[in-house]
């Protein structure tokens, strides 16, 4: 953009008149903000820029840009979305919410069932926090930032038979748990994890998960730990990977972010290092280089997808939002998209910038996304 269109849209912008699409191409402008482009405007021009587009976008004063990704579909309509510290752009500006929805939908948010040995499902989105459930000598307890804690009380004898619990996520809803031998697991929406109580010294630690969840698995030599699937065994020291197992996807995925897994499914098996991805199909395992900040950022509470087709990304939408979705043709399911937006906003704002690509439309009616081109 040459001066005059610049100082035209930052007018429109501060005016509060500035279309989506003007927002999204300055955006896209200030944060890229390239030595060529940044001579259009005189350093206090730009000073002026920084402070009135920043103030809106949580950027600093140095223009330091977190995360840029752009829509190569359509550069007329620029779907550009990015995150500083956590913050998202567009959180602060209006959305036509009436060109897209009838009913609009919230986000979900630390929502889970707590189904402990005895039977009792425990809904942790309305338990108090602090102790909630004691298991011979096993205290379970719910701290406020939504996680949930086992501690082994000193009390606590050595038990001839394994109890298991389990914590499931409904659509809409994820959850954190740190189990008894310090690992931590993030639950992703529609997902469910059964476990021990307590881990057996110098025996394997193993677990069951269900949808998705991401790892950290604290490190013992003398007891592997293994995350079994319906199709798959996730075997590790100590290491961080996440497994997408959703029975709805096409293949389950395991991508490492640290340290080594080892993949067994039957007579197939493999290792994988760090950056890498295994994705097992109809029993068949093969690795890939893993683009890590796509496949781990519903953890960090975003929506984040380079180049994947439209029907993956509704199946997330689906899932964090509980609708169904519905498309009028199917010849649009392949369109690629790439883009990044928080978790923490109403379904209308996420369709609305997906929309930017004037390649597909979106209508809610009740629980339901009707996909159209």
């Amino acid at each position: 953009m040459d001066k005059q269109e610049i100082t035209h849209i930052l007018d429109k912008f501060k005016a509060g008149k500035a279309s989506d699409e003007e927002v999204a191409l300055l955006e896209s402008w200030y944060l890229k903000f390239e030595t060529s482009e940044s001579e259009i405007l005189s350093e206090e021009e730009r000073l002026d820029t920084f402070q009135r587009v920043g103030a809106n976008l949580n950027i600093n004063s140095k223009g330091k840009k977190a995360i840029a990704l752009w829509q190569s579909i359509s550069i007329a309509a620029v779907l550009f979305l990015m995150v500083s510290i956590g913050l998202i752009l567009f959180k602060n500006q209006p959305v036509n919410d009436a060109q897209i929805v009838q009913n609009d939908v919230a986000p979900g948010g630390n929502n889970a069932f707590l189904t402990l040995t005895n039977g009792k499902r425990i809904d942790l989105s309305k338990a108090e926090n602090g102790e909630i459930a004691e298991q011979a000598g096993i205290k379970v307890s719910k701290l406020a930032n939504g996680q949930l804690i086992y501690k082994i009380s000193s009390s606590a004898t050595k038990l001839s038979v394994v109890n298991y619990n389990t914590i499931e996520t409904p659509r809409g809803g994820t959850y954190m748990v740190i189990l008894p031998d310090g690992s931590k697991v993030w639950l992703n929406a529609e997902s469910s994890l059964n476990y021990p109580t307590a881990f057996e010294e110098k025996k394997q630690r193993k677990v069951h998960l269900k949808g998705e969840a991401y790892f950290e698995v604290a490190h013992d030599a003398s007891s592997p730990f293994m995350v079994e699937t319906d199709n798959q065994t996730v075997e590790v020291l100590g290491t961080h990977f996440n497994v997408n197992a959703y029975n709805d996807e096409q293949s389950v995925s395991t991508t490492l972010l640290q340290g080594s897994v080892r993949i067994n499914a039957g007579l197939a098996h493999l290792l994988i290092k760090p950056g890498q991805q295994s994705v097992l199909t109809q029993q068949k395992l093969k690795v890939l280089p893993a683009d890590v900040d796509d496949v781990i950022a519903w953890k960090n509470g975003l929506f984040q997808f380079s180049d994947e087709n439209l029907e993956s990304v509704m199946r997330k939408i689906s899932r964090w939002y509980d609708v169904e979705i519905e498309y009028t043709d199917e010849n649009i399911k392949e369109i690629p998209l790439t883009g990044i937006i928080t978790h923490f906003t109403k379904v209308s704002k996420v369709l609305r910038m997906l929309e930017l690509t004037k390649q597909v439309r979106f209508k809610i009616e009740g629980k339901k996304i009707i996909v159209s081109k």
